[in-house]
């Protein structure tokens, strides 16, 4: 079998030529990853309410969604941690009072 790129001679099963690096299967259908789903903007958004800030990772690692798209996530994604970090510590903060109330009431 030839190269269809620098037209050596390659062995029948190869995917890809060993002398220019040439693909040689450009005609075949490629399998969408099962991770893509993550990447895609749906998969972002529950990333987000699962993982929070961890899922500007997989923003950033994201091939399929635009980039006008991505900084419009990428600003939501931040809001919406800034918010819930200001949520938790007004909650912890607030449990906390209550306890130190709590222990003066025992006598600690």
């Amino acid at each position: 079998m030839q190269c269809k790129n620098c037209s050596k001679i390659i062995d029948v099963g190869d995917n890809f030529c060993r002398f220019c690096g040439s693909n040689q299967n450009n005609n075949k259908i490629v399998n969408k990853n099962q991770n893509d789903f993550w990447k895609s903007e749906l998969g972002i958004i529950i990333l987000t309410l699962i993982m929070g800030p961890i899922s500007l990772f997989y923003l950033y690692k994201s091939n399929t969604i635009s980039e006008e798209s991505k900084k419009k996530l990428f600003i939501g994604i931040l809001f919406f941690s800034l918010v819930v970090f200001f949520i938790l510590f007004l909650s912890f903060r607030i449990l906390f009072r209550y306890y130190i109330q709590i222990f003066k009431e025992i006598g600690y």
